[in-house]
């Protein structure tokens, strides 16, 4: 039989025991957390992803409404030359705030997802930042495109009305656009939140295997150091 283990010894085997297994139950801890929030970054990929495509739907209908309107509707020859101005430029205008929010959703959605899928370790977490970052760009481009809509409209009534019926037309579509304008900015206000109020969860994402090995030998020295210290205690 093997001889008894001094107390001091033992002491220290012990100790070394039970800080291995509290290392290795926090880690276990934050990988638990860590699978969490990548599903819960996951979910938030997914909102942006249908998020964006919705905006891009809505963009490429208001596109096709202004090329229509360039192609198809026919301008009488007496409508002055301003009002045809103002319709061409609303028109052009339209089109190209549009074409942006449909370039900008398709090539974030597309290279958003790709990173999150494809890319190394963390970049779940990079592309939803990322895709956040742009979602201020391309409310920019959808609201110009909403705006000048409204102007091309506005126009097309004064080129295919009478002056009575355009004015009224107009003075309707104005309205619909400080309603539109307005209800946004309560809307922006009301749900409105800092960078600094965001959840972030990128330092449980530091914690990766390459930590693993490094944290149990620091462990381990911290409760070697522990041991020999509490062993000249005793002596």
């Amino acid at each position: 039989p093997s001889p008894p283990l001094p107390h001091s010894s033992a002491r220290l085997h012990n100790t070394k025991y039970y800080l291995l297994m509290l290392a290795a139950d926090r880690l276990l801890l934050q990988s638990s957390i860590k699978d969490q929030a990548v599903k819960l970054k996951s979910k938030e990929l997914d909102l942006y992803e249908r998020n964006y495509g919705e905006i891009g739907l809505q963009s490429s209908v208001l596109a096709s409404c202004a090329v229509v309107a360039m192609v198809e509707l026919h301008v009488p020859e007496h409508v002055p030359p301003f009002v045809q101005m103002c319709f061409n430029i609303s028109c052009i205008l339209c089109l190209a705030a549009n074409l942006n929010t449909i370039a900008s959703t398709t090539t974030v959605t597309v290279l958003g997802s790709s990173l999150a899928l494809r890319g190394p370790d963390g970049s779940m977490f990079r592309s939803v930042e990322a895709m956040n970052k742009e979602r201020r760009t391309i409310f920019i481009y959808f609201g110009c495109g909403v705006i000048f809509a409204h102007f091309m409209a506005i126009a097309a009534a004064f080129v295919k009305m009478r002056p009575e019926t355009a004015i009224a037309a107009a003075c309707i579509l104005s309205l619909s656009l400080y309603n539109i304008l307005s209800s946004t900015r309560e809307r922006f206000n009301k749900f409105w939140f800092t960078d600094q109020e965001t959840i972030d969860f990128s330092d449980l994402w530091e914690v990766g295997p390459s930590a693993r090995p490094d944290q149990l030998n620091r462990m381990k020295i911290d409760g070697v150091a522990g041991g020999n210290e509490n062993s000249r205690s005793n002596v």
